[in-house]
């Protein structure tokens, strides 16, 4: 076996271990999850969506033998499903920083009324 034929065959049986596991977590959470509820809930599953279309093509060649690279559609629908992933990605990253600045200034805010103290009436100076 070749170091091409290696790299090819692990790639294949990656990609068709990749989509199972996409395929089967989509199914699972989306089938038991009120995953639509919560931004954290989309981007999971938009992201594991977008990897399982990706991975498509190693699992259709790895398991049936249908080699769908040679096809442009199927092309197509891989660089769409990895300009999807990325989305996905850029979603997540715009989610987690809109929640930690959120969390960021709310921490400051009670930390800044522990260190002062409670309040006290202002004083009027005659």
């Amino acid at each position: 076996m070749t170091w091409a034929q290696f790299v090819t065959t692990f790639y294949d049986w990656w990609g068709t271990l990749t989509f199972c596991v996409s395929t089967l977590f989509v199914l699972g959470y989306g089938l038991t999850s009120p995953w639509w509820k919560t931004p954290f809930g989309k981007s999971l599953l938009v992201l594991d969506l977008g990897v399982a279309l990706a991975t498509c093509p190693s699992f259709l060649y790895f398991v049936f033998g249908i080699h769908l690279m040679q096809n442009r559609g199927a092309a197509i629908v891989v660089l769409t499903a990895s300009a999807f992933i990325t989305v996905a990605i850029a979603y997540r990253v715009v989610i987690l920083w809109t929640v930690r600045r959120g969390t960021f200034w709310r921490n400051l805010r009670q930390k800044n009324k522990e260190t002062q103290g409670p309040e006290q009436p202002d004083r009027q100076t005659d």
